[in-house]
């Protein structure tokens, strides 16, 4: 699904991205309006949990630890990486749509502070109506004993949500169509984003030429669309059958350190060098603080998913060594495959270097 998203027109693209999208927001308001109007969500739940056997609310909790400021730091690192990448997204395809100028700051700015809002109301929703020491322990431990509870897995905020509603068929689904819309969106990005890249790397003589042929009739690379969709297939495998599992926050933490920190530190080039006439200053400052921050959180993710095993884990989807190979070996290899790619063309007649000498990065 998400290769054919990829490859239909852009107009197409962007009206299944913003479908998709509109349903994530309808069915993120519903839980949170939802969850708000619960009264009592201890006795509501004791009253599921009882009729599966399950165990009481009260057994299912356990004292809050003492606030910790690295734990909060870290969190606050995996939040914002997730920021980050989603709120970025739009550089990659809004110079392909209409009113790029409006598409940029919609899905830059507004998409940003709407999504911090609603991250505000559903972290006040577990607080006060779900109970964090609950939630806290059940998302880990999960809320069955000796196998009898409410069979669904609590490894969403959807499962709580969806609990006071169980009665509600169209609610319900609505929020879990709309949760599923989370996993969508991020494999059509997720394809999307190094489909462009790869497109935009056969331009500058990096990739093969073929990868930079568009489709008369769709108007957009498929043959890029494709050889993603190829080099993802084999990564399934190698996950699936292999033992290759690469976290989420890893492929986040690779676009912090190699694409958003880059970006950073040449916003304040180009206002010290005063390059392309630049000469506004809060570029440079707000790029410093960018840097700062991206350097910080890349920094706190791996160090604490390296010494913390349950954190790793998680982070690091239980393979720590290929991960942290992953993260520490992507720039060597990209080095090499350059510098390979340098001299065959250099064999061609063909000086790559003038490319990132003359021509202004995208």
């Amino acid at each position: 699904m998400a290769t054919v998203v990829t490859i239909i027109r852009t107009k197409y693209f962007a009206t299944v991205i913003s479908a998709l999208t509109m349903l994530q927001l309808i069915g993120t308001i519903a839980m949170i309006v939802g969850i708000f109007t619960v009264s009592d969500y201890a006795s509501i739940f004791n009253s599921v949990s009882e009729s599966y056997s399950g165990p009481t609310y009260s057994s299912l909790t356990e004292p809050l630890e003492s606030f910790s400021l690295i734990q909060t730091l870290v969190l606050m690192a995996a939040i914002n990486s997730f920021l980050y990448l989603y709120n970025n997204a739009p550089t990659y395809f809004g110079g392909e749509l209409k009113r790029s100028k409006s598409t940029m700051f919609i899905g830059l700015v507004l998409s940003y502070i709407v999504t911090a809002i609603m991250a505000i109301a559903l972290v006040a929703g577990i607080q006060y109506k779900i109970g964090i020491s609950f939630y806290d322990y059940t998302s880990v431990n999960g809320w069955t004993s000796s196998g009898n509870g409410i069979p669904i897995a609590p490894n969403s905020l959807l499962s709580y949500v969806v609990i006071p509603f169980l009665n509600n068929s169209p609610l319900v689904t609505l929020m879990v169509l709309s949760a599923i819309t989370w996993y969508i969106l991020y494999a059509i990005i997720d394809l999307a984003i190094p489909t462009r890249t790869l497109f935009a790397m056969s331009f500058d003589w990096m990739a093969p030429s073929f990868l930079s042929k568009v489709n008369q009739k769709l108007k957009t690379p498929v043959y890029s669309a494709l050889m993603i969709t190829a080099m993802a297939v084999v990564f399934d495998i190698l996950e699936i059958y292999f033992g290759f599992s690469v976290g989420v926050l890893s492929d986040i933490i690779v676009y912090i350190l190699y694409q958003y920190f880059p970006a950073a530190i040449a916003a304040i080039v180009l206002v010290k060098k005063k390059l392309y006439g630049v000469n506004d200053k809060s570029i440079a400052v707000i790029g410093t603080i960018s840097a700062v921050v991206l350097l910080l959180s890349a920094l706190l993710l791996v160090i604490f998913g390296s010494i913390n095993s349950n954190f790793g884990s998680m982070i690091f989807a239980g393979n720590l060594p290929l991960n942290i190979g992953i993260i520490v070996g992507l720039p060597i290899v990209a080095l090499v495959m350059y510098e390979g790619i340098r001299l065959y063309r250099l064999k061609q007649g063909i000086d790559i270097t003038i490319t990132f000498k003359e021509i202004p990065p995208e």
